[in-house]
């Protein structure tokens, strides 16, 4: 490796210097490289003004030292040695980073030349928030050089170019106006009409919101350049406010309930535990990864078609999982991250909606069992809420049922309106009282709490509503079916808000005869034709649907 000259190595990545910048930005991930690309030999080139010492070693507080030398003012290479032989996790650490040098400039190099010379074009969906577009724009403008189309499709109020386009943006910057038809209906579009740009090899689906750094399109650039066009590549969301919390890493997908499983746990991972490092170098076993930030080639549009109307909720996971089921493996690259707000906000019933439809119309896709577990998973869930008097859950969870029956039928006729509609039925939560939340607990086992669940069902389809007096407050993750508890109303704290829940007859006499009927109706109706959700994936349906021309 050293024989090379120092300016014939090609750069992976270039270490941010900006002392602001997190460490683990700068450290180096070598196991997907080794496992996807062939790179040769990995080096570390410097360029200094000054003599500095430099050390590179094995992440992790036992890390063990690989290199280290003084450096010359001028070019050097250190050699490091093949990926597949240096560790998960390579640091670089430099002397004297704060004495002023303009020349100083680190980057993680290689002795094997691109394979491929990607375009990356990157599709945005925004709906109303001119302001965090105008930043994601701001940094993408600053990385200019790696992007080869930039695509922004409004769904909000109309005349977004107006109020967000600058003199200096990129000449390759489109922005498109349409309906509101939900994220799906916004990416496809401006993945369509991306796939209009000559030349262009991969696409960037990246939500409106996001805070990014002025690397990240660089880095996805020279990523894409090694990997073969069969690699999808997902970023890591942290916590806006709190940017050393990763809060996801990917996800899998139970295919039998078209459930997902997240990587990283409710209460996230630390960037300041080394754990939380070693598991992103090791890289999890994802199916998919949410639209913040996912990066796929242009092959696996043409392979696989385009994503499903599925409005909002379920989408990137559909697409996800059909891309993994046709060899298009999601690879969570460690190092590339986006910063957004965490979704830790409560479920609401439109949410249920979106959620169960969609998992059911998954599960009729993909899984290998048929629809029978997952309509059962979706009947316990509309029974439990039935029992816990979140009426409104049950509802929603009827409705998805009845809209999965109806298959492609009902995905063409969904649109902005019934979504509304959809809004329309939310519960207004309430200032939570100052009054401190009562404990309540459930019964042992599983079949203490099944059972008690059922008497339940029995008693409050024939039981008058009794009088309230008084209605306590219960912390949210308390209030599950199979309560020793269960008074007639309840107020449940989520935070700084209470929803109140009062046992109603009534509604739940309506309700459990609308799931008899959904019940009968799933056995006697014959499935939703996967033949006609298929074709709502390629382009002709898509432009008909959106009521656009195809020129």
């Amino acid at each position: 490796m050293t024989n090379i000259s120092a300016d014939k190595f090609f750069t992976l990545q270039t270490v941010c210097m900006d002392p602001a910048s997190p460490q683990w930005q700068a450290d180096f991930f070598p196991r997907p490289w080794a496992v996807y690309a062939e790179v040769g030999a990995l080096g570390l080139r410097i360029r200094t003004g000054q003599s500095r010492h430099v050390f590179i070693r094995q992440g992790g507080t036992d890390g063990q030292v690989l290199v280290q030398q003084r450096c010359a003012p001028g070019l050097t290479v250190l050699p490091i040695g093949r990926a597949d032989a240096c560790g998960d996790w390579l640091i670089c650490e430099v002397e004297n980073t704060a004495v002023p040098d303009s020349d100083l400039k680190i980057e993680w190099v290689c002795s094997a030349p691109p394979v491929h010379a990607p375009a990356i074009a990157i599709i945005i969906c925004t709906f109303n928030r001119d302001q965090q577009l105008r930043l994601v724009l701001d940094a993408l403008g600053k990385q200019r050089e790696a992007i080869g189309h930039i695509c922004i499709v409004n769904q909000g109020h109309s005349g977004l170019a107006a109020r967000v386009r600058r003199e200096d943006d990129p000449s390759f910057l489109q922005i498109v106006e349409q309906a509101n038809y939900g994220g799906a209906g916004g990416f496809t579009r401006g993945l369509m009409e991306s796939l209009k740009m000559r030349g262009m090899t991969h696409f960037l689906f990246m939500d409106d919101d996001v805070e990014i750094s002025d690397t990240l399109i660089i880095r996805l650039k020279a990523i894409c350049a090694y990997v073969p066009d069969s690699i999808c590549i997902g970023g890591a969301m942290l916590d806006i406010r709190n940017p050393d919390s990763v809060v996801s890493l990917g996800h899998r997908i139970d295919v039998n309930k078209c459930a997902v499983r997240d990587i990283v746990p409710k209460e996230g991972m630390s960037l300041n535990d080394e754990g939380t490092l070693r598991q992103m170098a090791e890289l999890p076993d994802v199916d998919f990864c949410g639209w913040w930030c996912f990066c796929f080639p242009q092959r696996a549009v043409e392979q696989c078609g385009l994503p499903l109307p599925f409005f909002i909720r379920g989408d990137d996971a559909e697409y996800g999982l059909r891309l993994t089921h046709a060899g298009f493996r999601t690879v969570m690259w460690p190092g590339i991250a986006v910063k957004h707000n965490a979704l830790t906000s409560q479920t609401q019933a439109w949410h249920h909606f979106y959620d169960r439809r969609n998992a059911l119309l998954c599960s009729l896709l993909y899984s290998p069992k048929g629809q029978a577990p997952s309509v059962a998973s979706l009947v316990r869930g509309i029974i439990n809420a039935m029992v816990t008097y979140r009426y409104d859950f049950a509802e929603a969870g009827i409705g998805a049922l009845r809209a999965y029956q109806c298959g492609a039928d009902a995905l063409a006729e969904w649109g902005a309106e019934s979504h509304r509609d959809l809004l329309a039925n939310r519960i207004k939560d309430e200032a939570a009282p100052a009054e401190r939340p009562v404990a309540i607990t459930c019964y042992p086992t599983p079949f203490f709490r099944t059972l008690i669940s059922v008497m339940r069902i029995i008693h409050d389809y024939f039981a008058p509503q009794s009088q309230i007096n008084h209605m306590p407050v219960v912390n949210n993750r308390d209030w599950v079916s199979g309560t020793r508890q269960r008074p007639e109303g309840i107020l449940v704290k989520t935070g700084d808000k209470v929803t109140r829940l009062v046992r109603d007859p009534k509604r739940f006499r309506a309700i459990f005869h609308s799931l008899i009927k959904g019940l009968v109706a799933q056995y006697f109706r014959k499935p939703p034709s996967k033949q006609n959700i298929w074709k709502m994936t390629t382009i002709e349906w898509w432009e008909n649907f959106l009521k656009i021309s195809g020129k």
